[in-house]
């Protein structure tokens, strides 16, 4: 064996034994958080844990604004059912809680459409009797969400007709005497822009495959979790998180790296893992939207759902959610929802 080949191997054997001791410090740091950021197997999904509301920081040496902002951002905690999908689950039955596809629809009533007499785009149907129960919410029926897909790469965000975004949150409480019903009957859908990607199963699934989610829904599967407050909520002031960044510039590059890696567990890592709930907390690009007396601080998230790999993509890697004030969540109002997507 030469003696180039001798040091590659041992340079290999030095790499992989290093990237062994960094999972494994990482898994360890992990489980010192709390069960909320590691694996849920074994755990019933339908249970909201009220464990996953904790982050232990009590004896980490940070900077006390990251105190702060974390202990804020999970007493703010919020349970929230986070929806998981893929490509390869088709939706097949007529009341499944799905993303895209064909929503199970009155028969002889008419599907919404936008102000220009376009198809709204829909997005997704919850079932509220399969789903964990979240407080304010009811408890049966479907909840369906609709968005514009004019041809002006606002996903509904912005009417061209009426400057106002246009899309429809549905309840129907009844669900005796619905039927699938195709939104786009008599339209070329190659005319709607949408969110959705050319999505397609894995080649090794070619009777699963599917030109995009405007013809077969993605099923989705739920999991019942506490979810903090994100940092772009408006109730995580702006000075508080400025605090804290001012101390952390004060550390040495290392101090730093060690505390960004806490940061990332605590305050980022829940809002990755979710992405797509019903319930919880919105994520926001460029700010919290939540700040009027229409839409106080705070307002519940109907669901918001991020961009997704190879299924749904807002601008460049952008948020959307749906919104809407406490009083009419629970007096079922939810023609009075909001709608909004942002992106970076």
């Amino acid at each position: 064996m030469g003696i180039i080949s001798l040091i590659v191997i041992i340079a290999t054997i030095f790499f992989v034994r290093r990237l062994r001791r960094r999972r494994a410090q990482a898994l360890k740091e992990i489980r010192k958080i709390g069960p909320s950021l590691v694996t849920t197997a074994g755990r019933d999904p339908t249970v909201f844990h009220e464990e996953d509301k904790a982050f232990d920081i009590a004896a980490r040496k940070v900077p006390r604004p990251l105190e702060e902002v974390v202990k804020l951002a999970y007493n703010l905690a919020a349970p929230a059912v986070l929806c998981h999908v893929s490509v390869s689950d088709i939706s097949t039955g007529l009341l499944d809680s799905r993303l895209g596809g064909w929503p199970a629809w009155p028969k002889g009533k008419d599907l919404p459409k936008d102000p220009a007499g376009r198809p709204l785009v829909f997005l997704a149907q919850i079932n509220l009797d399969d789903c964990p129960r979240l407080p304010d919410f009811p408890t049966t029926g479907l909840l369906q969400f609709f968005i514009g897909g004019g041809p002006d790469d606002t996903f509904g965000l912005y009417s061209e007709e009426t400057d106002e975004p246009v899309f429809q949150v549905i309840h129907h409480e009844d669900t005796d005497g619905l039927h699938m019903q195709n939104p786009y009957a008599g339209f070329d859908i190659s005319e709607l822009d949408t969110p959705f990607e050319e999505v397609a199963a894995s080649e090794e699934e070619e009777a699963a495959k599917f030109e995009g989610l405007y013809q077969t829904g993605l099923e989705l599967t739920f999991e019942a979790a506490y979810l903090p407050a994100d940092i772009s909520d408006n109730r995580i002031s702006s000075d508080l998180w400025s605090r804290y960044q001012d101390a952390l510039a004060a550390l040495s590059q290392e101090e730093a790296e060690e505390i960004k890696q806490v940061e990332h567990l605590a305050l980022h890592a829940p809002h990755e893992k979710a992405n797509f709930n019903v319930g919880g907390h919105p994520r926001f690009v460029q700010g919290d939207i939540r700040q009027s007396d229409d839409l106080p601080p705070g307002s519940p998230c109907l669901m918001a759902v991020g961009s997704l790999d190879d299924i749904i993509m807002w601008g460049d890697l952008g948020q959307a959610c749906f919104l809407i004030p406490k009083d009419d969540l629970v007096q079922k109002r939810f023609d009075r929802a909001v709608y909004h997507w942002d992106c970076a």
